[in-house]
């Protein structure tokens, strides 16, 4: 019994007739702040606080209650006592015990900590909100040039440029429906990656070509691509995909007229494997090594404020990191504050072993 206590993920808390605290396992130490030898033979109301506590009303002898808690602790250097007050959600279960005479013979509670659901519930609200918005965006503009062409006999000039406007924000809507369908299939543990011999110097010089006509005015898009680079094993419309998001997030954030250089090359990766690397670098305003790896996560932005300039879903880094993965490889970085940023993607070469010597840039 006592190893199953132990062992449980939830806190659990042991009282006897009198109310002190009899059995306190390591669950509830890591939610309390306070570890069991000074919980045992205390009040248990004076080690595990509760507010704001939910439930269907008072529970009788025998019964067991199940509440909607906030557990107040007081931390500091694993103590319970001094430090600032923190407020923890929990789900609440107590089952009193009754003896064989009726008698109250104490009780047992049960914390579980609900951050994890709260934060989980919390990137649902907000991922839903910036679908809604970034669904909605390109399908304004393709209804309303839409009804503009339907309504109106327009000059060639002004009909050309309506299609255009309507062909830009479908394949916006297809990206990003792309881009969840991927996460989707993904998440379900389905292989959205086929591995075919694939030159990643042409792959670059296509997407690059394709963002020659979408570059804002006065950014400069630029590729180096070293010769003789040996041929990988990859996915081409993913790869395509996640240089895209690289170069989409570049051009973003760089400052007007900033340059945009996508290189691909020969580079070591871990232990020394040889693979090919396409890299994107801008001259923005850089990023701290934690921004880069927050940027890393889920539904991650740079600015996640309501007023933040720029929209998406934030599954751009994301989607290159799970792509290069996806391909045995990694994603690379190098970024600093107002010296830009360099992020990019590694793929190892078939059959490639430790190398002697760092291969050549």
């Amino acid at each position: 019994l006592e190893a199953v206590v132990a062992g449980m993920g939830d806190g659990l808390v042991a009282v006897g007739p009198d109310g002190r605290i009899t059995d306190f396992n390591h669950a509830a130490e890591v939610l309390t702040g306070v570890e069991a030898p000074a919980a045992i033979d205390r009040r248990a109301r004076d080690v595990v606080v509760l507010r704001d506590v939910v439930d269907g009303g008072a529970p009788g002898e025998g019964t067991t209650r199940i509440a909607l808690a906030t557990l107040v602790t007081r931390r500091r250097a694993g103590r319970e006592r001094g430090g600032d007050a923190t407020a923890i959600p929990v789900a609440f279960s107590e089952g009193r015990l009754v003896g064989p005479a009726g008698e109250s013979a104490g009780a047992v509670m049960v914390l579980r900590d609900l951050r994890r659901e709260q934060e989980v519930e919390r990137m649902k609200s907000e991922f839903l909100s910036r679908v809604g918005h970034e669904l909605r965006t390109p399908l304004t503009g393709i209804l309303g040039y839409a009804e503009l062409l339907a309504a109106r006999r327009l000059r060639p000039a002004e009909a050309a440029k309506a299609h255009g406007e309507i062909l830009v924000a479908t394949r916006r809507l297809v990206r990003i429906v792309e881009m969840l369908e991927f996460f989707a299939s993904a998440g379900a543990g389905r292989s959205v990656l086929s591995a075919k011999d694939l030159d990643l110097g042409e792959l670059a010089r296509t997407v690059v070509k394709s963002w020659s006509t979408r570059v804002p005015p006065g950014h400069r898009l630029s590729t180096r691509v070293s010769r003789g680079l040996p041929v990988v094993r990859g996915d081409r419309r993913w790869l395509s995909a996640a240089l895209e998001e690289l170069i989409d997030n570049a051009v973003k954030f760089s400052p007007a007229g900033g340059s945009v250089e996508v290189t691909v090359g020969a580079a070591q990766g871990p232990s020394g494997v040889a693979g090919v690397e396409v890299a994107v670098a801008d001259r923005g305003h850089g990023l701290g090594d934690d921004q880069v790896a927050a940027l890393l996560g889920e539904f991650a932005q740079a600015d996640g404020s309501d007023t933040r300039r720029f929209g998406g879903l934030g599954l751009g880094l994301t989607l290159v990191q799970r792509v290069a993965e996806g391909h045995g490889g990694t994603v690379t970085h190098t970024s600093g504050r107002r010296r830009g940023s360099r992020f990019g993607i590694w793929v190892p070469v078939p059959g490639s072993a430790r190398s002697r010597r760092p291969a050549r840039r």
